[in-house]
């Protein structure tokens, strides 16, 4: 047995811990060796496969905000020691425009391709959760306590998220609002999410496709 730094499906180097095993076969006579990997990490491969429907989105098949809001509670437990977490609104601006426009099965594909992109752009460790209408939100795990971190996390959510959806031979263009934050377990969950949800129509008010910072600690 050995531990080893692989990709795993999604892209990311996570530890994996390796058993491999070896055997003759019969018509060939040569060893060959069987590779176990069993990943230290939660992917979020594993996750989606494992999770029962109560616990997703139908639309999206991402987490749902049930699911999102016991995590939350989770990680910023009092009884229970957890690095920084960073916590994300998104909210697609003008979407009822895009239904009025362009009808509800345009709407749909939208909020699917965002799930989508949301789900690329983070780390197989991070939480996505659809948590109603257009609004997703985010849970970055062992994020590094950095302002700076956080903010190239948002501008990496408008650049690659925010990007024109073609539908039926039509470019639908999308943007983006976003509040977004960093705390420790002291803060609880209910003012984290009112804190995140107040920035995240900081954004809105300062004319959407951008992001707020929360206010907190940072």
């Amino acid at each position: 047995m050995m531990v080893a730094l692989l990709p795993s499906l999604m892209g990311a180097l996570i530890h994996q811990v390796m058993v491999v095993s070896g055997f003759r076969t019969p018509a060939l006579e040569a060893l060959v060796f069987i590779v176990a990997a069993m990943t230290a990490a939660w992917t979020a491969v594993s996750r989606f496969r494992s999770l029962r429907d109560p616990d997703k989105d139908p639309m999206t098949g991402l987490l749902n905000k049930r699911f999102f809001e016991e995590a939350l509670k989770k990680y910023f437990s009092p009884r229970r020691y957890a690095p920084p977490v960073g916590v994300v609104f998104l909210d697609i601006d003008n979407f009822k425009k895009i239904n009025d426009g362009s009808g509800h099965a345009a709407g749909d594909m939208v909020l699917r391709a965002v799930a989508e992109r949301l789900h690329a752009a983070l780390r197989t460790l991070d939480i996505v959760a659809r948590l109603g209408g257009d609004e997703f939100g985010m849970l970055l795990v062992d994020i590094f306590p950095d302002v700076k971190v956080l903010e190239a996390v948002a501008k990496r959510l408008l650049d690659e998220v925010g990007k024109p959806i073609l539908y039926q031979g039509e470019k639908i263009a999308i943007s983006l609002s976003i509040g977004i934050g960093l705390w420790d377990r002291r803060v609880p969950p209910d003012e984290i999410m009112r804190r995140v949800d107040a920035a995240l129509y900081r954004a809105k008010r300062s004319g959407k496709n951008c992001y707020a910072i929360a206010e907190g600690r940072q």
